[in-house]
């Protein structure tokens, strides 16, 4: 009789503690899921972005700036609460890289009508802007790329100040 009681614990123990590991097996997939897909759409506006900075001196379409502009605000909103917390800053420092490298545009977020100022170029702050960029994409790759939720939240963006401060060899 103590065997069966055994056996039956020991059967009902190993049944819950599957559930338990499976609930967090799943759990961490969604995790990853959804962090994929947010740095999917952080991804997206990445390169259009680019193009336009490297463009901008023989081009200079305003209203495309601003919808890019506008898409791009959204998706860094969007996506704050799966980012890891020291990105916190990745909405200013896009502000900074692209109102040195563009001009008023970056206003759109917050007062549109600014936003209507022209557009600028300077082609040491606009290839600041496109350099930033290219650290941004490589970095939300790596975040995607990223197995387990430690080493994703471990993933460092430098702020375009940081990253503009840091030894270039």
């Amino acid at each position: 009789m103590t065997d069966a009681v055994t056996r039956l614990g020991s059967s009902a123990l190993n049944g819950l503690l599957g559930l338990w590991v499976d609930g967090r097996r799943r759990l961490h997939e969604d995790q990853r899921l959804q962090r994929r897909n947010a740095a999917d759409d952080l991804l997206s506006w990445i390169p259009e972005m680019r193009e336009l900075l490297v463009r901008l001196e023989s081009e200079q379409d305003p209203d495309v700036w601003r919808a890019l502009m506008a898409k791009t605000y959204g998706s860094v909103r969007g996506t704050t609460d799966l980012t890891p917390l020291g990105w916190r800053h990745l909405r200013h420092s896009l502000f900074d890289a692209i109102g040195s490298g563009a001009g008023a545009v970056v206003w759109i977020d917050l007062d549109p009508e600014a936003a209507d100022g022209e557009l600028t170029y300077d082609h040491l702050w606009t290839m600041n802007a496109v350099e930033y960029l290219d650290h941004l994409q490589s970095v939300v790759r790596r975040w995607k790329k990223a197995y387990r939720q430690k080493d994703a939240a471990r993933v460092v963006l430098l702020s375009y100040n940081d990253w503009l401060l840091r030894p270039s060899f």
